[in-house]
């Protein structure tokens, strides 16, 4: 659920939220500072950052890297990959379901 053209928590509302939360839905949100305090306190956080990996390739096919430096980012992003992936595998085994009252129940996916 995208929120970031919304402008507080009667626009977050209007959209449905409170019918989502009752059909016990996971709710992927962007933006959820938009929502307030309509947020659970139990609602679980993660955080996405963008890594410039458009910005290294670039840096690669003009030239400015030497052989040794594409090496090394080549293996850093290999590993960036690995623990990513093993991040995530993590986070599936803990997915859990937000109830409409704020309590966390285990979702089993």
């Amino acid at each position: 659920m995208d929120l970031y053209r919304l402008h507080g928590e009667d626009d977050v509302i209007a959209i449905g939220w409170e019918d989502y939360l009752a059909e016990g839905a996971i709710l992927v949100v962007e933006w959820p500072e938009r929502a307030g305090a309509l947020v659970p306190s139990a609602a679980r956080h993660i955080i996405f950052t963008h890594l410039d990996g458009e910005g290294l390739v670039a840096k690669m096919e003009s030239g400015e890297m030497n052989l040794d430096e594409m090496i090394k980012a080549f293996e850093e992003g290999r590993k960036l990959v690995a623990d990513c992936q093993k991040d995530l595998d993590s986070i599936r085994q803990r997915i859990e379901k937000v109830t409409k009252d704020g309590s966390v129940e285990p979702l089993n996916i």
